[in-house]
């Protein structure tokens, strides 16, 4: 038999009766029997507290101001993912998206907050379970399946594409709005052969022998995003623009349309084409060679051009065109170090040519051709 005093001491609770009581006993075993010794009795505890006290005998339980009293055993974001998730739903995109409660409609919430907290790919995303409450709020316990949670996904947005844009021109256009359209590139990394859309074309990031994929987007005053569409990479952006202005007047069903393109979007060709679209007017920007032109007709000043007084005009072609006119600081800087440069490599092109190497003698004709390429 173990001695008294080294015998452990414990919390009993026992629950049958109509309070709880705690029992301070000793229990041990004599002559082969369970025995106790009772030390006294707890009552008018609740059986929280009891339970409480009862750790407390185990050593189970920490002091409140103790360094121990707290330790994380693991963490989730969830603020950012909460927040952004009930806007979503408060401006009701998740009914624009599909107005039935689909498991892909809570996925492409959970991309769209993804993408604007964390920056990366859909693989990347899906891997942030374990440290971010995001798939976890979006209906998805478990690891989610990229193909499934994201790629199918994401095939279910195509197949909505127009309906989701038809909701997105409703509620951020009206049947007469000023409309912003342009477009950018995106290029690509890697082999994509049997893609129908990744194309050479115009490569606005400067990368060299990278395919790439055209996207148009369409804004409403604000810059608010309404429709998007992704053209073949060799597309040129004038060649966009009629098509984007037969969606506005037949699949948003808008009527005054003021439509706002840099002068490489409207050009003189498209403004033949669209000029006589009924309820159509254009916002432009006249080319170099053009203000040249109309300088040379006198149809235009250059005292006209005013950093603070914009100066409007009728085109005399055609009185329904008016022209505004003012003077940009910044681009007559840029354009004055273009100029600058062209004058520089002019100058040496010219000295390399009147301090020529070669033996054989050249001709007034074939430096006047080689003077012509340095000009042109």
């Amino acid at each position: 038999m173990a001695n008294p005093k080294h015998r452990p001491i414990h919390l009993e609770i026992q629950t049958h009766r109509r309070n709880p009581i705690g029992i301070i006993r000793s229990t041990f075993r004599l002559n082969g029997k369970i025995a106790h010794i009772t030390y006294g009795r707890l009552n008018g505890f609740s059986l929280d507290h009891l339970k409480l006290i009862q750790a407390a005998f185990r050593n189970k339980a920490i002091p409140i101001d103790s360094p121990e009293a707290l330790k994380t055993s693991h963490s989730k974001e969830w603020g950012a993912s909460c927040a952004i998730l009930k806007f979503a739903q408060q401006i009701g995109l998740d009914r624009i998206l599909y107005s039935r409660k689909e498991p892909w409609v809570r996925s492409a919430l959970a991309m769209i907050v993804g993408r604007l907290i964390y920056a990366g790919s859909k693989l990347s995303l899906v891997n942030r379970w374990k440290d971010s409450a995001l798939w976890e709020l979006s209906g998805i316990k478990d690891r989610p399946d990229v193909e499934e949670h994201c790629y199918q996904a994401m095939d279910a947005l195509v197949a909505r594409q127009k309906a989701i844009q038809k909701s997105l021109a409703k509620k951020h256009l009206n049947s007469s709005s000023l409309v912003l359209y342009d477009i950018t590139s995106s290029y690509f990394e890697g082999e994509y052969e049997q893609s129908e859309i990744v194309r050479f074309g115009y490569n606005r990031d400067k990368k060299k022998n990278r395919k790439q994929i055209v996207i148009g987007l369409i804004c409403n005053a604000q810059g608010c995003p309404v429709a998007v569409e992704v053209f073949s990479g060799n597309t040129k952006d004038e060649s966009t623009v009629e098509n984007k202005i037969r969606q506005l007047q037949q699949d948003f069903g808008m009527q005054q349309i003021i439509f706002v393109g840099d002068r490489g979007m409207v050009t003189q060709s498209n403004y033949e084409k669209v000029k006589n679209i009924k309820g159509l007017n254009t916002i432009s920007a006249l080319t170099h060679p053009q203000i040249l032109d109309l300088l040379k007709a006198k149809q235009i000043e250059a005292q006209l051009f005013d950093e603070k007084n914009i100066a409007e005009i009728r085109d005399p072609n055609n009185p329904q065109r008016r022209l505004m006119l003012c003077r940009n600081e910044d681009s007559a800087k840029r354009e004055g170090k273009t100029r600058e440069h062209l004058l520089e490599k002019t100058d040496q092109a010219l000295k390399q040519i009147a301090t020529g190497t070669s033996k054989r003698v050249a001709t007034e004709k074939q430096i006047g051709i080689r003077i012509g390429k340095v000009f042109k």
